[in-house]
Protein backbone atom coordinates (compact mmCIF):
# COMPACT_ATOMS: atom_id res chain seq x y z
CA UNK A 1 0.00 0.00 0.00
CA UNK A 2 1.38 3.41 -0.97
CA UNK A 3 1.52 6.36 1.40
CA UNK A 4 -1.39 7.96 -0.46
CA UNK A 5 -3.44 4.80 -0.05
CA UNK A 6 -2.64 4.75 3.66
CA UNK A 7 -3.75 8.37 4.02
CA UNK A 8 -6.97 7.69 2.12
CA UNK A 9 -7.69 4.73 4.44
CA UNK A 10 -7.42 6.85 7.59
CA UNK A 11 -10.62 8.11 9.22
CA UNK A 12 -11.16 11.54 7.64
CA UNK A 13 -8.15 11.11 5.33
CA UNK A 14 -9.95 11.04 1.97
CA UNK A 15 -9.87 14.83 1.53
CA UNK A 16 -6.14 15.05 2.12
CA UNK A 17 -5.48 12.09 -0.17
CA UNK A 18 -7.42 13.73 -3.00
CA UNK A 19 -5.51 16.96 -2.53
CA UNK A 20 -2.17 15.16 -2.39
CA UNK A 21 -3.00 13.27 -5.56
CA UNK A 22 -3.26 16.57 -7.48
CA UNK A 23 0.34 17.37 -6.55
CA UNK A 24 1.67 13.82 -6.82
CA UNK A 25 0.82 13.58 -10.53
CA UNK A 26 2.76 16.77 -11.34
CA UNK A 27 6.05 16.30 -13.23
CA UNK A 28 8.40 19.19 -12.43
CA UNK A 29 11.37 17.49 -14.12
CA UNK A 30 9.45 17.17 -17.38
CA UNK A 31 8.74 20.90 -17.18
CA UNK A 32 12.44 21.58 -16.57
CA UNK A 33 13.37 19.45 -19.56
CA UNK A 34 11.22 21.66 -21.78
CA UNK A 35 12.80 24.77 -20.24
CA UNK A 36 16.27 23.40 -20.98
CA UNK A 37 15.36 22.73 -24.62
CA UNK A 38 14.11 26.28 -24.94
CA UNK A 39 17.35 27.58 -23.44
CA UNK A 40 19.33 25.54 -25.94
CA UNK A 41 17.22 26.94 -28.76
CA UNK A 42 17.82 30.45 -27.44
CA UNK A 43 21.57 29.83 -27.37
CA UNK A 44 21.62 28.57 -30.95
CA UNK A 45 19.46 31.49 -32.05
CA UNK A 46 21.88 33.90 -30.38
CA UNK A 47 24.93 32.23 -31.94
CA UNK A 48 23.43 32.31 -35.44
CA UNK A 49 22.38 35.93 -34.95
CA UNK A 50 25.93 36.87 -33.91
CA UNK A 51 27.39 35.03 -36.90
CA UNK A 52 25.01 36.85 -39.23
CA UNK A 53 25.84 40.19 -37.62
CA UNK A 54 29.57 39.63 -38.15
CA UNK A 55 29.01 38.82 -41.82
CA UNK A 56 26.85 41.89 -42.35
CA UNK A 57 29.41 44.09 -40.60
CA UNK A 58 32.12 42.76 -42.91
CA UNK A 59 29.93 43.36 -45.97
CA UNK A 60 29.15 46.89 -44.77
CA UNK A 61 32.86 47.63 -44.73
CA UNK A 62 33.34 46.31 -48.26
CA UNK A 63 30.39 47.93 -50.09
CA UNK A 64 28.85 51.38 -50.35
CA UNK A 65 25.89 52.91 -52.13
CA UNK A 66 22.15 53.19 -51.59
CA UNK A 67 21.43 49.52 -52.20
CA UNK A 68 24.27 48.38 -49.96
CA UNK A 69 23.08 50.68 -47.19
CA UNK A 70 19.51 49.43 -47.61
CA UNK A 71 20.64 45.83 -47.35
CA UNK A 72 22.65 46.52 -44.20
CA UNK A 73 19.66 48.30 -42.64
CA UNK A 74 17.35 45.40 -43.55
CA UNK A 75 19.74 42.87 -42.07
CA UNK A 76 20.08 44.96 -38.92
CA UNK A 77 16.32 44.62 -38.44
CA UNK A 78 16.58 40.89 -39.08
CA UNK A 79 19.27 40.46 -36.42
CA UNK A 80 17.11 42.44 -33.99
CA UNK A 81 14.38 39.87 -34.61
CA UNK A 82 16.86 37.11 -33.83
CA UNK A 83 17.87 38.82 -30.60
CA UNK A 84 14.25 39.32 -29.52
CA UNK A 85 13.48 35.67 -30.28
CA UNK A 86 16.45 34.49 -28.19
CA UNK A 87 15.40 36.78 -25.35
CA UNK A 88 11.81 35.51 -25.53
CA UNK A 89 12.92 31.88 -25.43
CA UNK A 90 15.13 32.53 -22.41
CA UNK A 91 12.33 34.38 -20.64
CA UNK A 92 9.85 31.60 -21.41
CA UNK A 93 12.32 29.06 -20.05
CA UNK A 94 12.53 31.10 -16.86
CA UNK A 95 8.73 31.02 -16.60
CA UNK A 96 8.75 27.24 -16.87
CA UNK A 97 11.52 26.90 -14.30
CA UNK A 98 9.50 28.99 -11.84
CA UNK A 99 6.52 26.67 -12.36
CA UNK A 100 8.72 23.58 -11.97
CA UNK A 101 10.21 24.91 -8.73
CA UNK A 102 6.73 25.60 -7.34
CA UNK A 103 5.57 22.09 -8.22
CA UNK A 104 8.64 20.49 -6.70
CA UNK A 105 8.24 22.50 -3.50
CA UNK A 106 4.58 21.51 -3.31
CA UNK A 107 5.38 17.82 -3.79
CA UNK A 108 8.05 17.93 -1.10
CA UNK A 109 5.78 19.77 1.35
CA UNK A 110 2.83 17.47 0.68
CA UNK A 111 4.99 14.38 1.18
CA UNK A 112 6.20 15.73 4.51
CA UNK A 113 2.63 16.53 5.65
CA UNK A 114 1.40 13.04 4.75
CA UNK A 115 4.35 11.25 6.36
CA UNK A 116 3.89 13.26 9.55
CA UNK A 117 0.18 12.39 9.61
CA UNK A 118 0.83 8.68 9.11
CA UNK A 119 3.50 8.68 11.81
CA UNK A 120 1.11 10.31 14.30
CA UNK A 121 -1.69 7.89 13.38
CA UNK A 122 0.55 4.84 13.83
CA UNK A 123 1.86 6.10 17.14
CA UNK A 124 -1.65 6.83 18.43
CA UNK A 125 -2.94 3.40 17.46
CA UNK A 126 0.03 1.77 19.15
CA UNK A 127 -0.35 3.76 22.35
CA UNK A 128 -4.16 3.43 22.51
CA UNK A 129 -4.53 -0.12 21.24
CA UNK A 130 -6.64 -1.01 24.31
CA UNK A 131 -9.01 1.95 23.81
CA UNK A 132 -12.30 1.77 21.91
CA UNK A 133 -11.77 2.13 18.16
CA UNK A 134 -14.26 4.99 17.95
CA UNK A 135 -12.13 7.04 20.35
CA UNK A 136 -8.94 6.31 18.41
CA UNK A 137 -10.60 7.15 15.08
CA UNK A 138 -11.86 10.44 16.49
CA UNK A 139 -8.30 11.46 17.43
CA UNK A 140 -6.99 10.47 13.99
CA UNK A 141 -9.75 12.49 12.30
CA UNK A 142 -8.46 15.49 14.19
CA UNK A 143 -4.96 14.79 12.89
CA UNK A 144 -6.31 14.54 9.34
CA UNK A 145 -8.11 17.87 9.69
CA UNK A 146 -4.90 19.54 10.87
CA UNK A 147 -2.95 18.03 7.99
CA UNK A 148 -5.58 19.15 5.49
CA UNK A 149 -5.37 22.70 6.86
CA UNK A 150 -1.59 22.62 6.33
CA UNK A 151 -1.93 21.18 2.83
CA UNK A 152 -4.49 23.62 1.43
CA UNK A 153 -2.12 26.65 1.20
CA UNK A 154 0.62 24.43 -0.26
CA UNK A 155 -1.59 23.41 -3.16
CA UNK A 156 -2.98 26.92 -3.51
CA UNK A 157 0.51 28.42 -3.82
CA UNK A 158 1.51 25.84 -6.42
CA UNK A 159 -1.63 26.49 -8.46
CA UNK A 160 -1.05 30.24 -8.28
CA UNK A 161 2.56 29.86 -9.49
CA UNK A 162 1.62 27.51 -12.33
CA UNK A 163 -1.28 29.72 -13.45
CA UNK A 164 0.96 32.80 -13.35
CA UNK A 165 3.58 31.06 -15.49
CA UNK A 166 0.93 29.87 -17.93
CA UNK A 167 -0.52 33.37 -18.21
CA UNK A 168 2.88 34.92 -18.81
CA UNK A 169 3.75 32.30 -21.42
CA UNK A 170 0.46 32.87 -23.21
CA UNK A 171 1.22 36.57 -23.54
CA UNK A 172 4.81 36.26 -24.73
CA UNK A 173 4.10 35.67 -28.46
CA UNK A 174 2.08 38.89 -28.67
CA UNK A 175 4.76 40.80 -26.75
CA UNK A 176 7.57 39.59 -29.02
CA UNK A 177 9.05 42.59 -30.81
CA UNK A 178 10.39 42.91 -33.37
CA UNK A 179 9.12 39.74 -35.03
CA UNK A 180 10.44 38.00 -38.11
CA UNK A 181 6.91 38.17 -39.53
CA UNK A 182 7.09 41.97 -39.42
CA UNK A 183 9.96 42.08 -41.93
CA UNK A 184 9.17 43.14 -45.46
CA UNK A 185 9.61 40.66 -48.29
CA UNK A 186 13.26 41.13 -49.36
CA UNK A 187 12.23 40.64 -52.99
CA UNK A 188 10.44 43.99 -52.85
CA UNK A 189 13.32 45.86 -51.26
CA UNK A 190 15.41 48.41 -53.15
CA UNK A 191 18.63 46.41 -52.78
CA UNK A 192 17.26 43.39 -54.67
CA UNK A 193 18.04 43.40 -58.42
CA UNK A 194 15.03 43.28 -60.75
CA UNK A 195 14.31 44.22 -64.39
CA UNK A 196 14.10 47.98 -64.73
CA UNK A 197 15.18 48.55 -61.14
CA UNK A 198 18.71 49.97 -60.82
CA UNK A 199 20.76 48.96 -57.82
CA UNK A 200 23.77 50.67 -56.33
CA UNK A 201 26.48 48.41 -54.92
CA UNK A 202 29.86 50.14 -55.05
CA UNK A 203 33.02 48.50 -53.68
CA UNK A 204 34.57 50.51 -50.87
CA UNK A 205 37.74 52.22 -52.05
CA UNK A 206 40.95 50.77 -50.57
CA UNK A 207 42.71 52.92 -47.98
CA UNK A 208 45.12 55.54 -49.24
CA UNK A 209 48.69 54.25 -49.52
CA UNK A 210 49.85 57.04 -47.25
CA UNK A 211 47.91 55.49 -44.36
CA UNK A 212 49.40 52.03 -44.80
CA UNK A 213 52.25 50.85 -42.57
CA UNK A 214 55.72 50.61 -44.03
CA UNK A 215 56.96 47.29 -45.33
CA UNK A 216 58.99 46.70 -42.20
CA UNK A 217 56.04 47.49 -39.93
CA UNK A 218 53.72 45.17 -41.83
CA UNK A 219 55.93 42.18 -41.10
CA UNK A 220 55.38 40.06 -38.00
CA UNK A 221 56.67 42.12 -35.12
CA UNK A 222 59.53 40.89 -32.94
CA UNK A 223 58.62 41.20 -29.28
CA UNK A 224 60.80 41.66 -26.25
CA UNK A 225 60.03 40.33 -22.80
CA UNK A 226 61.28 42.93 -20.37
CA UNK A 227 60.88 41.89 -16.73
CA UNK A 228 60.95 45.29 -15.16
CA UNK A 229 63.81 46.80 -17.18
CA UNK A 230 63.97 50.56 -17.70
CA UNK A 231 64.11 52.49 -20.92
CA UNK A 232 67.87 52.56 -20.58
CA UNK A 233 68.08 48.88 -21.44
CA UNK A 234 68.21 49.76 -25.10
CA UNK A 235 66.28 48.81 -28.21
CA UNK A 236 65.36 45.39 -29.50
CA UNK A 237 67.82 43.38 -31.54
CA UNK A 238 66.23 43.19 -34.95
CA UNK A 239 69.21 41.23 -36.19
CA UNK A 240 67.95 38.13 -34.35
CA UNK A 241 65.42 37.48 -37.05
CA UNK A 242 61.82 38.17 -37.90
CA UNK A 243 58.65 36.56 -36.66
CA UNK A 244 56.57 36.99 -33.53
CA UNK A 245 58.51 36.57 -30.35
CA UNK A 246 61.87 36.42 -32.13
CA UNK A 247 63.15 39.83 -31.13
CA UNK A 248 65.75 40.07 -28.37
CA UNK A 249 66.42 42.62 -25.66
CA UNK A 250 69.91 43.86 -25.09
CA UNK A 251 71.04 44.43 -21.53
CA UNK A 252 73.31 47.18 -22.68
CA UNK A 253 73.12 49.71 -25.50
CA UNK A 254 70.87 49.63 -28.51
CA UNK A 255 70.98 46.66 -30.84
CA UNK A 256 70.45 46.44 -34.51
CA UNK A 257 66.81 47.45 -34.23
CA UNK A 258 65.33 50.92 -34.10
CA UNK A 259 65.70 53.22 -31.13
CA UNK A 260 63.12 53.64 -28.39
CA UNK A 261 61.11 56.72 -27.51
CA UNK A 262 59.74 55.57 -24.13
CA UNK A 263 57.46 52.91 -22.72
CA UNK A 264 54.11 54.70 -22.86
CA UNK A 265 51.67 55.59 -20.10
CA UNK A 266 51.38 52.07 -18.70
CA UNK A 267 55.14 51.61 -18.40
CA UNK A 268 57.10 48.45 -18.95
CA UNK A 269 56.16 44.88 -18.13
CA UNK A 270 55.64 44.04 -14.46
CA UNK A 271 58.31 42.07 -12.66
CA UNK A 272 57.60 38.48 -11.74
CA UNK A 273 55.62 35.81 -13.52
CA UNK A 274 52.38 36.35 -15.49
CA UNK A 275 49.05 35.44 -13.85
CA UNK A 276 48.28 31.72 -13.53
CA UNK A 277 46.61 29.96 -16.42
CA UNK A 278 47.28 29.35 -20.09
CA UNK A 279 46.32 31.13 -23.28
CA UNK A 280 43.20 29.06 -23.93
CA UNK A 281 41.92 29.66 -20.39
CA UNK A 282 42.52 33.40 -20.77
CA UNK A 283 40.71 33.42 -24.11
CA UNK A 284 37.70 31.55 -22.71
CA UNK A 285 37.45 33.93 -19.76
CA UNK A 286 37.69 36.95 -22.07
CA UNK A 287 34.98 35.54 -24.36
CA UNK A 288 32.54 35.25 -21.43
CA UNK A 289 33.18 38.87 -20.47
CA UNK A 290 32.89 40.07 -24.08
CA UNK A 291 29.60 38.20 -24.54
CA UNK A 292 28.23 39.78 -21.36
CA UNK A 293 29.04 43.17 -22.89
CA UNK A 294 27.35 42.53 -26.22
CA UNK A 295 30.35 41.60 -28.35
CA UNK A 296 29.33 38.82 -30.79
CA UNK A 297 32.05 36.29 -30.00
CA UNK A 298 31.67 32.59 -29.18
CA UNK A 299 33.95 29.67 -28.39
CA UNK A 300 34.03 29.06 -32.14
CA UNK A 301 36.38 32.08 -32.29
CA UNK A 302 38.97 30.63 -29.90
CA UNK A 303 41.23 29.47 -32.75
CA UNK A 304 41.11 32.89 -34.43
CA UNK A 305 42.03 34.73 -31.24
CA UNK A 306 44.74 32.15 -30.51
CA UNK A 307 46.22 32.63 -33.97
CA UNK A 308 46.44 36.42 -33.47
CA UNK A 309 48.08 35.94 -30.07
CA UNK A 310 50.50 33.36 -31.45
CA UNK A 311 51.65 35.71 -34.21
CA UNK A 312 51.67 38.89 -32.11
CA UNK A 313 53.23 37.76 -28.82
CA UNK A 314 53.83 34.00 -28.94
CA UNK A 315 51.46 33.78 -25.97
CA UNK A 316 53.59 35.93 -23.64
CA UNK A 317 51.45 38.40 -21.60
CA UNK A 318 54.57 40.47 -20.83
CA UNK A 319 55.68 40.84 -24.45
CA UNK A 320 56.64 44.35 -25.54
CA UNK A 321 57.79 45.52 -28.98
CA UNK A 322 60.68 47.96 -28.71
CA UNK A 323 61.78 48.22 -32.32
CA UNK A 324 58.97 49.29 -34.72
CA UNK A 325 57.50 52.71 -35.54
CA UNK A 326 55.18 52.64 -32.54
CA UNK A 327 58.16 52.14 -30.26
CA UNK A 328 59.96 55.01 -32.01
CA UNK A 329 57.01 57.22 -31.06
CA UNK A 330 57.16 56.13 -27.43
CA UNK A 331 54.03 53.98 -27.65
CA UNK A 332 55.27 50.38 -27.94
CA UNK A 333 52.85 47.50 -28.46
CA UNK A 334 52.26 45.44 -25.33
CA UNK A 335 50.76 42.22 -24.03
CA UNK A 336 49.19 39.16 -25.61
CA UNK A 337 47.53 40.99 -28.51
CA UNK A 338 50.15 43.76 -28.74
CA UNK A 339 47.98 46.82 -28.09
CA UNK A 340 49.50 50.26 -27.78
CA UNK A 341 48.32 52.22 -24.74
CA UNK A 342 45.93 54.51 -26.61
CA UNK A 343 44.23 51.62 -28.43
CA UNK A 344 43.96 49.63 -25.21
CA UNK A 345 42.48 52.57 -23.31
CA UNK A 346 39.94 53.22 -26.07
CA UNK A 347 38.71 49.63 -26.17
CA UNK A 348 39.10 48.29 -22.64
CA UNK A 349 36.05 47.47 -20.52
CA UNK A 350 35.34 48.89 -17.05
CA UNK A 351 37.19 46.87 -14.45
CA UNK A 352 39.57 45.44 -17.05
CA UNK A 353 42.11 48.22 -17.39
CA UNK A 354 45.46 46.44 -16.96
CA UNK A 355 47.19 46.14 -20.32
CA UNK A 356 49.54 43.49 -18.89
CA UNK A 357 46.66 41.33 -17.67
CA UNK A 358 46.16 38.69 -20.39
CA UNK A 359 42.35 38.68 -20.14
CA UNK A 360 42.12 42.48 -20.17
CA UNK A 361 44.48 42.65 -23.16
CA UNK A 362 42.42 40.10 -25.12
CA UNK A 363 39.23 42.03 -24.38
CA UNK A 364 40.68 45.27 -25.73
CA UNK A 365 42.29 43.57 -28.73
CA UNK A 366 39.08 41.82 -29.76
CA UNK A 367 36.97 44.96 -29.31
CA UNK A 368 39.47 46.89 -31.44
CA UNK A 369 39.26 44.17 -34.10
CA UNK A 370 35.48 44.48 -34.24
CA UNK A 371 35.57 48.28 -34.10
CA UNK A 372 38.04 48.69 -36.94
CA UNK A 373 37.56 45.58 -39.08
CA UNK A 374 34.03 44.46 -38.27
CA UNK A 375 35.20 41.15 -36.83
CA UNK A 376 37.80 38.43 -37.33
CA UNK A 377 36.96 37.97 -41.01
CA UNK A 378 38.24 41.49 -41.64
CA UNK A 379 41.39 41.16 -39.53
CA UNK A 380 44.27 41.78 -41.98
CA UNK A 381 46.48 39.05 -40.54
CA UNK A 382 43.83 36.35 -40.53
CA UNK A 383 42.56 37.44 -43.94
CA UNK A 384 46.05 37.28 -45.45
CA UNK A 385 46.67 33.82 -44.01
CA UNK A 386 43.29 32.59 -45.26
CA UNK A 387 44.35 33.66 -48.75
CA UNK A 388 47.64 31.77 -48.50
CA UNK A 389 49.81 34.72 -47.52
CA UNK A 390 51.78 35.57 -44.42
CA UNK A 391 50.42 37.12 -41.26
CA UNK A 392 50.08 40.92 -41.20
CA UNK A 393 49.90 43.01 -38.05
CA UNK A 394 46.68 44.81 -37.27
Amino acid sequence: MSAMDEVAALPGGAGLAALADKVETAQPQAVRDIANRWKQAAGKCGDHTNTLQRSVTQLDGAWEGKSADGFVAYMANLTKCGTSMADALNSAATDLEAAANALETAKSSMSRICETLLSRARQTRQQLHNQPREDVDRIIRGYCAEALADANPVVSQAETAVNAAAGTLKGRPAALTPKFSSLQDPITESFTPAPGKPVEWVPTAPPDDSTRPSTSDAQPRPVVTDHGGSAGNGGGGAGSGGGAGSGGASSGGGGGGGGMGGLGSSGGPPSGSPPPGNVEEWIREAIKILQANGIPVTEDNIDEIWKIIEKESSGNPHAINLWDSNAQKGTPSKGLMQCIDSTFNAHKLPGHDDIWNPVDNIIAGVRYTFSRYGGFDGHPGLKAMAQGGGYQGY
